[in-house]
């Protein structure tokens, strides 16, 4: 089975100062205890309101952020061929490894691993995604590959591993606006059992918030988000609308539910 590589982490680059401006720039102001984002959170995350405003975020994430994340780009990280999600979830240690010898990563404090996994994640899974709008291939071959190693071994657990548990020990905990980012690569998986997985944290949140209306009522958008995606893969067992980018045919099936409107979730 082929694995990446060895490449290595500019430290000097992605550092305590990096992760500090990602992680203030896609929160600002949202509190660490906060159960649900605000409207002015949620209308940049998803891309809801004017299209100059989503333009003005997008140039906002690519002035700050484009650098860092071409130097985690495929001329620098070379990552094996894809063949199967299964293999890239066996190889998530082989392509997480660089990044968890970042000194952040390494840190005993639990909440500095929080951060510097987080602001890697969101970097990967979500900036690359307002950056690389017409280079959309670049995401879903390589961008998406690295932050779902992330997670995977995230969630893999073990003694010995820096990172695991971190979305359950962490400040992240108990706020579901901080602690879903870790999962959003889940979520862009054309991969179910990588559904199964974000479905089961969804879950987990809820029953960790019981009675709370504004955490419910978030968790419950999320839950509907995910099963949107859901039934896409569980009807054509890919995401069609990607199908042109990937050099993949399209069937007549999948023609005609994208003719007839079907979702695209923009560069999701």
């Amino acid at each position: 089975m082929a694995t990446s590589r060895s490449f290595t982490i500019d430290s000097k680059i992605f550092n305590r100062q990096l992760f500090t401006q990602i992680l203030d720039f896609w929160f600002s102001d949202l509190p660490r205890t906060a159960v649900a984002p605000t409207q002015s959170r949620i209308s940049q995350w998803f891309g809801i309101g004017e299209a100059q405003a989503r333009q003005a975020f997008d140039d906002s994430c690519r002035a700050k952020f484009k650098h860092a994340l071409d130097l985690l780009g495929p001329t620098s990280v070379h990552l094996p061929k894809f063949t199967t999600f299964e293999d890239d979830r066996t190889n998530a240690i082989s392509f997480a490894s660089p990044f968890l010898k970042l000194d952040e990563l390494q840190n005993n404090d639990i909440n500095t691993k929080a951060e510097g996994v987080l602001s890697l994640i969101l970097l990967l899974d979500q900036f690359s995604r307002n950056i690389f709008r017409d280079q959309q291939d670049l995401i879903y071959t390589h961008y998406d590959r690295l932050s779902r190693a992330l997670i995977h071994h995230m969630l893999s657990g073990g003694e010995q591993n820096p990172i695991s548990s971190l979305d359950k020990k962490s400040f992240c905990r108990l706020s579901p606006p901080y602690r879903i980012w870790f999962y959003l690569p889940l979520m862009h998986s054309e991969d179910v059992k990588d559904h199964d997985e974000i479905a089961q944290a969804i879950s987990d949140m809820e029953a960790e918030h019981p009675g709370n209306e504004a955490a419910i009522g978030y968790l419950n958008t999320l839950a509907n988000f995910e099963h949107q995606h859901r039934k896409i893969l569980d009807q054509f067992g890919r995401y069609p609308h990607r199908n042109n980018v990937l050099g993949r045919e399209t069937t007549p099936a999948e023609r005609q539910w994208l003719e007839e409107g079907g979702a695209t979730f923009g560069t999701g």
